[in-house]
């Protein structure tokens, strides 16, 4: 009879299913308070050691505390900290190992970085992106290069990795957090692809420009971009508004551009073109660097979050889950001109336009 028996069937099978399932639910939420009240005493302990400019985040997707400190100069530095973020480290890693491959990443993004705080879209809790998001743009456009700059890393010899089960497919018996680790062997693999970082430049703004965001997902774990069909982002859901979607490369249920909205991918695309005009007509990077002057209202609040929401995908506004780390000699010593300051573009410009 159904639900009889000692089957994992029927209607006593799906009462044992729920209840692993709001047990499971239990114990995301507990935790959660648990890393929420370390971070509330870890702001305690940095405010009584003189830290600046205290935020603390205890309901964030990942909890963490802002503060500001000062450097041996005296400048304020922004930092953040959060706890037992093992993906993060993760995530430093991969993009560490990305920045060794080919020495044009790191002041690339250090440009992109650059030029999106001066033109105030890159403030995840106004609905824009974070600085970690645009660093995997950047790789995305790197993979996309004709020839290309960078390969795929979560992709390089994977059919080896899943034949001897490397651990690393399921991390912690989650995630894939599979990606090739052995840079020495890809040294190299974009010396095919001559462009100055001038050039790169130019075609990244062109890229996004043209990017089909209503139907397009930036993916660095595939090398390509997917659909929103692919991922099944075709609609908001509930906290997520997927209006410019970016894949997290590990935790590939998380969409990083999730809070954005039509207003604030308004603005981004406005600054992608803006960019492009400039930089085509004038080859003045000084000029795509001006900054912004007026506050930018960014997007429209979030609906609230049911109150046992226990879904750490639907906390908050993003924080960087990895940062670009230091500019190490491993890399590959970057040439005179750009240690001088001088990024110049071709006078011949040939732009290919990006996928659809």
């Amino acid at each position: 009879a159904p639900g009889g028996g000692g089957g994992g069937g029927g209607r006593g099978g799906n009462r044992r299913n729920m209840g692993r399932r709001d047990t499971d639910k239990k114990r995301l939420q507990d935790k959660k308070k648990q890393m929420g009240r370390f971070v509330l005493k870890i702001a305690d302990v940095l405010r009584h050691k003189g830290m600046e400019e205290l935020t603390e985040l205890p309901h964030a997707r990942v909890p963490i505390v802002k503060f500001k400190t000062r450097d041996d100069q005296g400048h304020l530095v922004d930092c953040d900290m959060c706890i037992n973020n093992y993906l993060a480290c993760l995530n430093t890693e991969l993009l560490l190992a990305y920045s060794l491959v080919d020495w044009r990443l790191r002041p690339m993004v250090y440009c992109v970085k650059h030029w999106i705080k001066q033109r105030q879209i890159n403030d995840p809790y106004k609905g824009y992106l974070s600085s970690y998001t645009y660093t995997l743009m950047c790789i995305q456009f790197l993979q996309q290069c004709t020839p290309p700059v960078l390969p795929c890393l979560q992709e390089v010899m994977r059919a080896e990795a899943v034949r001897r089960g490397d651990p690393m497919l399921r991390f912690r018996g989650t995630h894939d957090c599979y990606f090739y680790r052995d840079i020495e062997r890809l040294k190299g693999f974009g010396n095919a692809n001559t462009e100055s970082i001038g050039m790169l430049l130019l075609k990244f703004f062109r890229f996004y420009s043209h990017f089909d965001k209503t139907k397009l997902v930036v993916c660095i774990r595939r090398g390509k971009p997917l659909t929103k069909k692919d991922k099944g982002w075709e609609k908001a859901m509930q906290r997520n508004r997927h209006v410019f979607c970016i894949e997290d490369p590990f935790d590939t249920d998380v969409d990083l551009g999730r809070n954005a909205d039509e207003n604030t991918v308004y603005d981004i695309q406005q600054e992608f073109e803006r960019a492009y005009t400039v930089l085509s007509e004038t080859g003045e990077l000084v000029k795509v660097m001006e900054s912004y002057h007026i506050e930018r209202e960014g997007a429209a609040p979030l609906p609230p979050k049911p109150a046992d929401d226990a879904d750490d995908h639907e906390h908050g506004p993003p924080t960087d889950e990895g940062e670009t780390p230091p500019f190490t000699p491993d890399g590959g010593e970057p040439p005179e001109q750009w240690a001088a300051g001088a990024v110049e573009l071709p006078a011949n410009l040939q732009i290919t336009e990006p996928p659809h």
